[in-house]
């Protein structure tokens, strides 16, 4: 069985549910946002540390041929009350330093009454580009894109519903970068036993 390409984990595989919708009509621009994703055109800035102007919202700029569209996906924060429920459900769960969730996770919040995903993502999302129908492809590319960023990095799935952080478990900081070293750090001729000469 092949491995997928969006969706691989149970939180990527639930925002991608808003992609790859099966009410209503089908999307003919589907096939074209996989490949905007898939070819590395979408440059996603999630809100928090890398949004320069500490936006809610997630922003991508898309390039597609020599234009590049700028998309903007509505905050998805959890309501007061589902914050609190979600803090409940993850109440000493220790954080991942990798930033990886378990997943019977997300039943727990189902069972909770907290969405993992916020309703339609896909309709509040905004472009500028000029196509008629919504959601256009690229709008459908930056949840693409999303969807592998949440399957490399699960815990960012709670990032988005609540960007001020969560209880113990989800919040800002779960997948911290401490445990890594920086490329340029390491030197070649002493990292390696017996050194390279």
């Amino acid at each position: 069985m092949a491995e997928a390409e969006f969706g691989a984990t149970l939180w990527g595989r639930a925002w991608l549910r808003t992609v790859e919708r099966t009410d209503g009509t089908p999307r003919a621009q589907l096939p074209k946002a996989r490949s905007l994703s898939r070819n590395h055109k979408v440059d996603l800035v999630l809100p928090g540390a890398d949004a320069a102007d500490g936006s809610p919202a997630v922003t991508a700029a898309v390039r597609d041929g020599s234009s590049t569209h700028t998309v903007t996906l509505a905050p998805c924060g959890w309501s007061a009350a589902e914050q609190d429920a979600a803090g409940n459900v993850l109440a000493g769960l220790r954080p991942d330093p990798s930033g990886d969730l378990p997943d019977d996770l997300i039943g727990r919040f189902g069972d909770a009454g907290v969405p993992v995903v916020p309703a339609a993502p896909d309709e509040t999302a905004t472009c500028t580009c000029r196509a008629r129908s919504r959601p256009c492809a690229h709008i459908l590319a930056t949840l693409y894109t999303l969807v592998s960023t949440i399957d490399e990095r699960p815990v960012t799935a709670l990032e988005l519903r609540c960007p001020d952080g969560v209880g113990n478990g989800g919040g800002a900081g779960a997948g911290s970068d401490a445990d890594w070293i920086a490329l340029e750090d390491i030197d070649p001729a002493t990292f390696f036993d017996p050194p390279v000469r």
